[in-house]
């Protein structure tokens, strides 16, 4: 999970072709409550803070927060403060100290760099998506194709154990 620093006060269309990539996700914090007491230190005290949400735009679904205490998956119904359905609102929110919120982690790697946002959380955060690149289907890949598709790959997701190369 991911925090601000304390202030000192479906189915797919069988025409394409597929590549998952392993996508870690992390939780943000947003840095206005700077009192230790305050920060979540386990994910029952999400109960208390504000969350911001994530919603599929094709289903309507609220994006579970992936949780874990131990080898159990945490199913909380946290508060939501705020709801959107893509994630640069999330971040300019939580940057801005609005709340909390559950992030890729490649889509913060800059607030993470430059200490605007935290970690919080970290031991009950386990989860991995899946991050998918398509393209028409056809009986060779196009060189360049292939240099984006590992281009996105290494800057993405550097090190993914569960990337599987494409089969010509």
């Amino acid at each position: 999970m991911l925090m601000k620093p304390p202030r000192k006060t479906p189915g797919f269309d069988t025409t394409f072709v597929m590549e998952s990539l392993s996508l870690p996700e992390e939780q943000m914090r947003d840095p206005e409550i700077g009192y230790p007491a305050l920060i979540p230190r386990v994910p029952n005290d999400l109960m208390t803070h504000a969350c911001l949400h994530h919603r599929y735009a094709t289903s309507g679904k609220l994006e579970p927060w992936a949780l874990y205490e131990g080898e159990t998956e945490l199913r909380l119904d946290l508060p939501a403060t705020a709801v959107v359905d893509t994630i640069e609102p999330l971040i300019m929110m939580a940057e801005r100290g609005v709340g909390i919120a559950s992030l890729p982690d490649f889509a913060i790697a800059d607030q993470l760099a430059t200490g605007r946002l935290v970690t919080v959380l970290p031991n009950f955060v386990r989860h991995e998506g899946s991050f998918r690149l398509l393209w028409p289907t056809n009986r060779h890949i196009a060189p360049k194709l292939r240099v984006f598709v590992d281009f996105m790959a290494a800057k993405l997701f550097p090190v993914s154990p569960h990337r599987k190369p494409i089969t010509a």
